[in-house]
């Protein structure tokens, strides 16, 4: 930001060093030290700056769709990214943004295709590799986006960003000693990086290492109190660890007791957190409410997963209030969100546990073990989860359901000891 604002010394009318100090206001939300609200309020007067400069400048139009991204406005943030694309196709931020944008909705194939037009054109580039990655990774793929990664680790060996994707892959492919040594060395590159200490922590906490886990996020916390994706994961972890009251401190003190000024995502947000807290306390009126409001009323095309769990809890919850109409039709809405996401190729362990959840949902139990097998034999191994979601109740005392989880508490167990051998080996 600061080269930036020395370039704006130079040349006032400069239009990209407007866009690019936006974009990094709008970056540091997630891998620096400040709120999302605050960078969408510090980074809309520089785009706006950018635009008025120069209203065919590329580098602007990208900049506008990565903040409406941020806020949820998807079909602007569309259409902006794309012009952005169309008025400069070698300005491969914008590809990078329209990809990670359609694979948020689901649009896996569209996704594919944008991020194997600007590999084309950059194919060292290791953040179109890491989302091209996922793209393969999502649609149950993970040999070859795991070799991908390998093959740009060997050419980029201390790349912490290449590190800490290989961890997050590996651990969702239920290799969780080999997620926590990518975690660990991507950590020893980089231990004051938001998204490192992140990544660092759910190593750990796969592995039920609860309290070494949450060392690493309040060290992260100290280094970057504002950053969203800690105080998400640290609000899970507060769950986890039975500590309710905290984690609707985080919520409060990101969001405030009133979110109804904040952008319509945020606010969707704010109501999903406070509904997990609600469900967690038994307060199922109030919890069925919270998630209610966390439904986006237009029900968008693509697949979200936060969507989809507010959709099958208010209709567990629903259902267990009594009001089965409503129960029935979140139901279906959040079928006909998976149907389209299988679609669009969505083939990974996540999907068939949610696919799962609409078995429970339907009072299918076989057909819900099933697939809770096929998300266990793709790698699924949240054995936290097991602990704390309502929507498997009707399963705890079904012999297949107990054999599926004593597994995945197995795997867990040995996985744990091998990391804290090596752990300590390593001292």
């Amino acid at each position: 930001i600061e080269l930036f604002a020395e370039a704006l010394e130079h040349d006032p009318t400069f239009a990209p060093a407007y866009a690019a100090i936006a974009d990094s206001m709008l970056l540091l939300s997630s891998y620096g030290n400040i709120s999302q609200v605050q960078a969408i309020e510090r980074a809309q007067p520089m785009i706006e700056k950018a635009l008025a400069l120069d209203p065919e400048s590329a580098e602007a139009f990208a900049a506008l769709g990565l903040a409406r991204w941020q806020i949820g406005q998807l079909d602007s943030a569309e259409s902006s990214l794309r012009q952005a694309v169309t008025l400069n196709p070698d300005y491969i931020p914008a590809h990078l943004w329209l990809g990670g944008l359609l694979g948020e909705q689901g649009r896996v194939p569209e996704q594919g295709v944008v991020l194997q037009e600007a590999m084309a054109l950059d194919p060292l580039n290791e953040l179109l590799a890491i989302n091209y990655a996922g793209n393969l990774y999502v649609q149950g793929n993970y040999e070859a986006a795991r070799d991908l990664l390998i093959g740009l680790v060997r050419i980029k060996p201390d790349s912490p960003t290449l590190l800490r994707t290989l961890a997050g892959y590996a651990a969702g492919h239920g290799d969780l000693v080999e997620a926590w040594e990518y975690a660990d060395r991507s950590f020893a590159l980089e231990p004051e990086s938001p998204a490192v200490i992140i990544t660092m922590a759910k190593a750990w906490m796969e592995l039920g290492e609860l309290e070494r886990a949450e060392a690493v996020l309040q060290t992260g916390m100290e280094l970057a109190s504002d950053n969203a994706d800690l105080k998400s994961l640290y609000f899970q972890l507060m769950l986890v660890t039975g500590r309710v009251e905290e984690a609707e401190r985080i919520v409060r003190e990101q969001f405030g007791d009133d979110p109804a000024g904040l952008p319509d995502r945020f606010q969707r947000f704010y109501h999903f957190q406070m509904g997990i807290v609600r469900a967690v306390t038994g307060d199922l009126e109030a919890a069925r409410d919270r998630f209610e409001q966390a439904i986006d009323p237009e029900l968008r095309p693509g697949f979200d997963g936060d969507q989809v769990f507010s959709l099958t809890m208010a209709s567990f919850l629903n259902g267990e209030l009594g009001d089965t109409e409503r129960a029935t039709q979140r139901l279906a809405e959040a079928e006909r969100a998976v149907r389209r996401a299988r679609l669009n190729g969505v083939d990974d362990a996540g999907i068939y546990y949610t696919e799962a959840i609409l078995h429970v949902l339907r009072d299918e139990p076989e057909q819900a073990i099933a697939d809770l097998q096929n998300a266990y034999e793709r790698g699924w191994r949240q054995g936290w989860v097991f602990q704390i979601d309502g929507r498997l109740d009707a399963l705890r005392n079904e012999p297949g359901f107990v054999e599926i989880r004593d597994r995945v508490l197995e795997d867990i167990s040995r996985a744990r000891a091998a990391v804290l051998s090596q752990s300590l080996a390593q001292r």
